[in-house]
C-alpha cells in the first residue's frame, strides 16, 4: 500500500493473555499487516519468558477470514517492564514510560498510535507521549463503563483529560457504545465512529462434523467468572434447569472469582455429571468445544458488542442471551433469543430453545452458521479502519498552547492535567536537547504527581467550600 501508516497498537491487555481486546488487537494487527501497513503492539511485560521485543506468528485460519494467501505473518511485539497494579493494568505515572515509548516510536518510524480499551492506563501513556512527538492518534474503546463508582469516576476522568483537545480520533465497538463514549468523554460525535469486531475465520460449523445427537442437549456459557458477567444469574439458574431437565448439561468455560461459588453450587446439588467447569480454554480451542454444544447462554449484565454470542453462531449454536448494551445490534432477531438479565426470564427463554432443539424446531444450525459467516469479517474490519487512519493523519495537530488551553474544560481536574502537560512538556525538553533519559528522573517526578493531585483536590474542596458559605 502506497504511503501507508506505521501504527503502533497498544494495550495493557494482549498475548499471553486471552480475551476480547486480546484477540481483537491480534485480529486487526493481522488484517493490517496483509494490507500492507507497517505494525507493531506494545504492551507489557508477562514475566521473563514475555519481556523484552518478540516476534509473534500469525496464521490466516487462526486470525483473519477472506484471505487468499496461506503465508504465516510476523508480528513485532514489545513487553515493556512496567510494573502491574490492578485489573491486569499498569500504574498511570506517565513519566517513568517516557523512557520506552518515545524511543521506540522513533525506532519503528510510527507516524500513528492505536490505543485499545479505555480502561488500559498504557493507552493513555502512549496516547500523550504520541501527542507530544506530533503523532496521530486513535483510541478503540471495547467497554461500557458506568459513572456512579470510584473506579468508573477515574477511568472517565482520565478518559476525558485524554480526548480533551479533541484532536484523538474514537472507534466503537458498537452504537451503545459510542453513545457512552461520547457522554463520559465529553466529545464531539464527529469524532467517534462505529466499527463493530471482527471474528476468527476458524469459527465455522462447516470445519466441523455436524452435530447431530438431541438426546443430551449441551448449554455452554464463555466468559470470565465475575460479577458483570452475571454469574449470579447463571448460579440461579443452573440447579432448577438441571432438576426440571434431566437430559440437559452444563459446559462453562472460564476462570475469575466466581468460580469457587460455582463450585459450591454443583457440589452443594450433587451436579458434578451435568456441569462441567473447563476453566480457561485457549482462543484457538473454542471452535472444537462450541462444536460440542447445542446452546450458547449469555447472562452478561453489561456488554459492549460480546464476540462471544457471534463466535457461537458461527458455529451453529442457538443463542439465548440478556438483552443488556450493545448486544441487540449485534445478531438478527432469529438467531438469538433476548431476555431482561433477570433469572425468570432468562429461564424462560433457555427453556424454550432446549425445547425446539428437542423436537427439532426452530432455525437449523447450519442456517444459523451461514447467516452469522456474513457478519463482522476482518477484511473489512481493517479497510474501515484504514480510512480513520487516513482521516487523522490528514488533520493538523494541536500545538502546546491548544492543549493546555482545551484543558480548561475539564471540570474538576483541568488545573491538574495542565501541570502535568507543562511537566510533561519540560521532560521532552530534557530529553531531546539536552539529552537526559535517565530513568531515574522520571522516576523522582514520577512521585511529584500524586503529591500535586492531593493538592489540586483539596484546594477545589476548600474553594468549592468557602465559595459555598
Amino acid at each position: 500500500m502506497k504511503d501507508a501508516p506505521r501504527v503502533a497498537l497498544v494495550s495493557d491487555y494482549f498475548y499471553p493473555k486471552f480475551g476480547g481486546v486480546e484477540s481483537h488487537i491480534i485480529g486487526l494487527a493481522s488484517g493490517l499487516l496483509r494490507l500492507g501497513l507497517h505494525v507493531i503492539v506494545i504492551t507489557h511485560s508477562y514475566g521473563p519468558e514475555f519481556s523484552g521485543k518478540h516476534e509473534l506468528f500469525l496464521t490466516p485460519l487462526a486470525t483473519v477470514s477472506d484471505v487468499e494467501d496461506e503465508t504465516t505473518i510476523t508480528l513485532t511485539v514489545y513487553y515493556l517492564p512496567v510494573g502491574i497494579v490492578a485489573q491486569n493494568c499498569m500504574f498511570p505515572c506517565l513519566y517513568p514510560t517516557l523512557r520506552f515509548f518515545p524511543e521506540i516510536f522513533e525506532r519503528e518510524k510510527i507516524n500513528l498510535v492505536h490505543g485499545h480499551s479505555s480502561m488500559s492506563a498504557m493507552v493513555h501513556e502512549a496516547i500523550w507521549h504520541g501527542k507530544m512527538l506530533g503523532l496521530s492518534t486513535v483510541i478503540t474503546d471495547h467497554s461500557l463503563i458506568g459513572f456512579c463508582d470510584a473506579g468508573a469516576i477515574v477511568t472517565n476522568k482520565l478518559l476525558e483529560g485524554t480526548l480533551s483537545d479533541e484532536s484523538t480520533h474514537v472507534i466503537c465497538v458498537s452504537y451503545c457504545s459510542s453513545a457512552n463514549t461520547i457522554i463520559r468523554s465529553n466529545i464531539p460525535p464527529p469524532l467517534v465512529h462505529v466499527i463493530p469486531n471482527g471474528i476468527s475465520a476458524s469459527f465455522n460449523a462447516a470445519h466441523f462434523p455436524p452435530l447431530t445427537d438431541t438426546k443430551t442437549v449441551r448449554i455452554v456459557t464463555c466468559c470470565r467468572l465475575e460479577y458483570r458477567r452475571g454469574i449470579d444469574l447463571l448460579l440461579a439458574i443452573i440447579p432448577r434447569f438441571c432438576e426440571e431437565f434431566p437430559f440437559v448439561k452444563f459446559v462453562i468455560a472460564g476462570d475469575g472469582p466466581y468460580r469457587v461459588r460455582l463450585e459450591e453450587t454443583v457440589r452443594r446439588h450433587y451436579l458434578s455429571d451435568r456441569v462441567e467447569l473447563k476453566g480457561v480454554v485457549p482462543h484457538k480451542d473454542l471452535p472444537e468445544l462450541l462444536s460440542t454444544c447445542h446452546v450458547f447462554l449469555n447472562t452478561a449484565l453489561t456488554e459492549a458488542f460480546c464476540i462471544a454470542i457471534c463466535e457461537a453462531a458461527r458455529m451453529g449454536l442457538s443463542i439465548v442471551s440478556s438483552n443488556v448494551g450493545g448486544i441487540p445490534e449485534v445478531l438478527p432477531r432469529d438467531l438469538v433469543r433476548l431476555s431482561n438479565p433477570s433469572p425468570k426470564e432468562l429461564y424462560a427463554s433457555l427453556t424454550e430453545a432446549v425445547t425446539n432443539i428437542r423436537e427439532g424446531q426452530g432455525p437449523s444450525r447450519k442456517y444459523i452458521s451461514e447467516k452469522a459467516l456474513t457478519k463482522y469479517n476482518w477484511s473489512d474490519v481493517c479497510t474501515r479502519t484504514v480510512e480513520i487512519y487516513r482521516k487523522s493523519l490528514g488533520e493538523r495537530k494541536r500545538t502546546f498552547e491548544e492543549r493546555l488551553f482545551k484543558f480548561r474544560k475539564v471540570e474538576f481536574a483541568g488545573y491538574f492535567y495542565q501541570g502535568v502537560l507543562v511537566v510533561h512538556r519540560s521532560l521532552f525538553y530534557m530529553r531531546n536537547e539536552m539529552q537526559i533519559n535517565r530513568f531515574h528522573v522520571y522516576f523522582f517526578l514520577s512521585f511529584l504527581m500524586p503529591s500535586f493531585f492531593l493538592y489540586h483536590i483539596v484546594y477545589a474542596f476548600l474553594r468549592q467550600y468557602l465559595s459555598v458559605a
